[in-house]
């Protein structure tokens, strides 16, 4: 059975294998994968997720604030129930106390570092004893603090909640705006809310409210900071984390969706493959955990979403291939990598460096639409299945057949996977394939052989 004659479906890298999964899509829409876990979509293979190495275990919970920076040796900073600490070396330095019940954003300044929890003046920190409040009457709090050239800017502040405030240059200890200094405030009076998110847009801040995004850029003195654009709604943030800064373009996950920006247009990308999905599997009462950030090694931008009761699933998209995929259920907050060599992200665990090469996230599952050799008006007799790849002797397959979109599926038994899958053959309108290892796997291509039946 095995020829060319009898190949009923092959699934190579830019025909289905690599496409990612879809499962918004109806199940014979055509749509190759239709749910997962820990799948790693490359251009040339699957692959199961590289997994984690925790750095600072035993976190009271999941830190809300990371951030990093070279101080002599690289060194990532972060929350954990309010104490804020650093990580250099393997050792964990404290640094000082903020609110447990408040908002946290964290910015390195040179070797000092800023934070905030949106309940008490922005903390500063310059590398010796603890935190001292920077005092100003300008403002009390501030719920977002980011740095853009010599300025330190605060959003959603007590006085200015749609709008801002920044520093003097060079100078973060002054606040208060006179005409032989350069800091200065601006309210934003077209938005619909306070500011939940501000993110790096190439040389500017995009600040966004829950459905407008505004470019905060420097326009010179004697003005300082502007916003020059007119505000782009239709997008938005859901909280400090969903939106992705990727260079000259930001990732966000809104209410509306998932979508990508450059400050002057978006495009929702969500649709067909995972939009009604996330419509109706996350948990938007808990949106203010939804947390992303860019993996540069698995090359994915990925958000943890509430789901559920008290579930996180991981949701991951290819900015050039916009292909989606599922990982784990551990995630929160994450960083990019830059002064380590691997991304940072809180877990239940701990902090963690992630996409460890060598290591492995979980277990790995696939599971296909159902398949139907682009021939749904006819029976065929399934006979063997090729499978190309490397996979240890934990991975398994099984396959399932239906003969209508809406049939139960029945499954034959799960089998070791292998380059050459034989089965009993079955006649079916469609076939269905699952796949799970708990080691680690890769799958270059697939192919199905059998026989045309009878019309339906």
């Amino acid at each position: 059975m095995i020829s060319e004659e009898n190949k009923l479906i092959s699934l190579r890298p830019g025909s289905g294998l690599d496409g990612g999964i879809m499962p918004a899509v109806l199940s014979t829409a055509g749509a190759i994968w239709a749910s997962g876990r820990n799948v790693w979509f490359q251009k040339d293979r699957i692959e199961h997720a590289p997994g984690s190495v925790l750095a600072v275990p035993r976190t009271n919970r999941k830190s809300q604030a990371i951030a990093q920076s070279f101080v002599k040796k690289p060194r990532f900073y972060f929350e954990n129930f309010g104490v804020i600490s650093y990580y250099e070396d393997g050792e964990v330095t404290l640094v000082g106390q903020l609110s447990n019940v408040g908002e946290y954003d964290l910015v390195p300044y040179g070797t000092w570092l800023l934070a905030t929890d949106n309940i008490n003046p922005i903390q500063l920190w310059k590398g010796i004893d603890t935190f001292n409040s920077i005092v100003t009457t300008e403002f009390a709090r501030a719920k977002l603090i980011k740095k853009l050239g010599q300025h330190i800017l605060a959003f959603s502040t007590d006085v200015l909640p749609s709008g801002f405030h920044w520093s003097d240059a060079s100078n973060v200890e002054v606040w208060t705006p006179t005409q032989f200094n350069a800091a200065g405030n601006l309210p934003i009076r077209d938005l619909d809310s306070e500011f939940m998110a501000v993110v790096d847009l190439g040389a500017a801040l995009a600040a966004y409210s829950r459905e407008y995004m505004i470019v905060v850029r420097y326009v010179g003195i004697p003005y300082i900071f502007g916003t020059p654009d007119q505000a782009l709604s239709g997008i938005g943030a859901v909280s400090r984390n969903s939106v992705v800064s990727l260079g000259r373009s930001n990732w966000g996950l809104c209410r509306g969706g998932i979508f990508v920006t450059d400050g002057s247009s978006f495009t929702y990308v969500d649709r067909p493959a995972v939009g009604s999905w996330l419509q109706e599997n996350i948990n938007w009462e808990r949106a203010e955990e939804i947390a992303g950030h860019y993996d540069e090694q698995l090359g994915l931008v990925i958000w943890a979403v509430p789901t559920g009761s008290h579930a996180i699933a991981e949701i991951g998209v290819n900015p050039e291939t916009k292909a989606f995929t599922y990982l784990g259920t551990d995630l929160g907050v994450g960083v990019e990598r830059a002064v380590f060599d691997y991304p940072i992200v809180a877990t239940s665990k701990g902090i963690a460096f992630r996409s460890v090469v060598g290591t492995v996230t979980g277990d790995f599952s696939l599971l296909s639409h159902r398949l139907d050799a682009t021939k749904q008006g006819r029976f065929k007799s399934w006979g063997h299945l090729l499978c190309d790849g490397t996979f240890n002797a934990d991975a398994q397959v099984r396959l399932g057949f239906s003969n209508s979109p809406n049939e139960t599926i029945s499954w034959y038994d799960w089998v070791p996977l292998a380059y050459s899958v034989p089965f009993d053959p079955r006649e079916s309108v469609f076939i269905s394939l699952e796949f799970k290892a708990t080691t680690a796997l890769r799958i270059t291509g697939l192919t199905i052989y059998g026989e045309l039946g009878a019309p339906l």
